[in-house]
């Protein structure tokens, strides 16, 4: 439900997560079970990744596998030299990767109260563009 939720999202460019198109039958050959898409998604969004990540109200980290969600920055902790600058942020579009991608592990909350704390997220993200 907060994948579906998102992808409906004006806000939100992409999601990839293992039932995406071009994804899923290659995740059904190794899935463990019938409709088990895990617990990981990514995010790329039309909007600051800074502003939305600051107002996101999950705790930030790069560890997953907790029992409550977690969001990460992935490619700032890996590549934070290519981020930082238009060429490297360039070089890794070129490469097929996305500079801004979020990365989310969820947890054991309901799915009503992530999707309200993505959807403040959201809100945050317009009232500090409209400031």
């Amino acid at each position: 439900r907060l994948v579906s939720h998102l992808e409906k999202r004006p806000e939100v460019r992409q999601v990839h997560w293992a039932y995406s198109n071009g994804f899923k039958g290659n995740y059904e050959r190794i899935a463990r079970g019938d409709d088990m898409p895990g617990c990981l998604f990514s995010l790329v969004l039309n909007l600051p990744l800074p502003s939305f990540y600051d107002a996101l109200r999950l705790l930030k980290s790069p560890s997953f596998g907790c029992r409550f969600s977690l969001a990460c920055p992935y490619l700032y902790l890996a590549h934070y030299d290519l981020v930082s600058t238009d060429a490297g942020r360039a070089s890794l579009r070129a490469a097929g990767l996305e500079p801004d991608l979020l990365r989310v592990s969820v947890g054991g909350e309901s799915v009503d109260d992530l999707i309200q704390v993505f959807d403040e997220a959201f809100e945050a993200c317009a009232r500090d563009a409209g400031a």
